[in-house]
């Protein structure tokens, strides 16, 4: 039995299932020890992964649920949004939707409306991530077979970003997704030669430009992008959103 405190952000594990009411998520275990359940996203029962280890909130297939009910959608990021063991995904096209979802489980509300995306290419109809589940006080009931969600410590917020990703691919710092919004300039899968002036070969691994690229974003700095190929006067500059 898990304790998660948003709070306080612990953990705690029990012997025992703590006194907590909550909106009670029914549990069954699929393959490679998938933990799967079932909700009612806008009216529409949905069966979904709870993906403990992905910072998404919800995504759902393209197709489970008419768009329409989801209200207009925010921005639009074609290219590689995910990562695995092997390197990047597959392409998609991923919409973000500015209107939060209510969902249900077992006709019980969750504590606050989720921040949806939908894809074209997901193995499960839907994934419900900590994304969502970082802001909610619950008790992962193994024994039981049961997810309790107890009272939200804050909404969840908006990602922020330049919209663009950039990745290493066989050797080279290439333009992996663009939001279609926010950097609509930006071919998608073009080389980077520069950073701010900076050699692309500086930043010798994801780790040290994601270090970068956060401390720009708190500081809300602009962020200058040379591509091979582009002049001096062809510089893209981004701004934080």
């Amino acid at each position: 039995v898990l304790h998660y405190r948003p709070i306080m952000k612990t953990i705690t594990i029990l012997n025992e299932v703590p006194d907590m009411e909550g909106t009670v998520l029914p549990l069954s275990y699929g393959r490679n020890n998938s933990v799967i359940t079932s909700l009612q996203i806008d009216g529409e029962d949905v069966e979904t992964k709870l993906d403990f280890g992905s910072n998404k909130s919800l995504q759902l297939f393209k197709g489970v649920i008419d768009p329409k009910k989801l209200g207009e959608t925010s921005r639009t990021v074609y290219g590689a949004t995910s990562l695995s063991l092997f390197g990047i995904r597959n392409t998609d096209t991923t919409i973000y939707y500015r209107d939060r979802a209510a969902i249900r489980s077992l006709g019980k509300p969750f504590p606050s409306k989720v921040r949806t995306r939908i894809k074209s290419r997901l193995k499960h109809p839907a994934y419900l991530g900590m994304g969502y589940l970082k802001n909610v006080e619950f008790v992962y009931d193994g024994p039981g077979r049961r997810l309790v969600l107890g009272s939200p410590a804050s909404e969840e917020t908006m990602e922020q970003g330049y919209g663009i990703a950039i990745y290493p691919v066989k050797g080279d710092w290439m333009v992996i997704a663009v939001d279609a919004h926010k950097a609509p300039d930006i071919p998608l899968g073009s080389k980077v030669e520069q950073i701010d002036g900076i050699p692309i070969e500086e930043f010798t691994d994801p780790c040290t430009w994601e270090r970068y690229l956060t401390d720009k974003k708190n500081r809300g700095d602009d962020l200058v992008l040379r591509l091979e190929g582009s002049g001096a006067s062809e510089a893209f500059s981004l701004f934080p959103y």
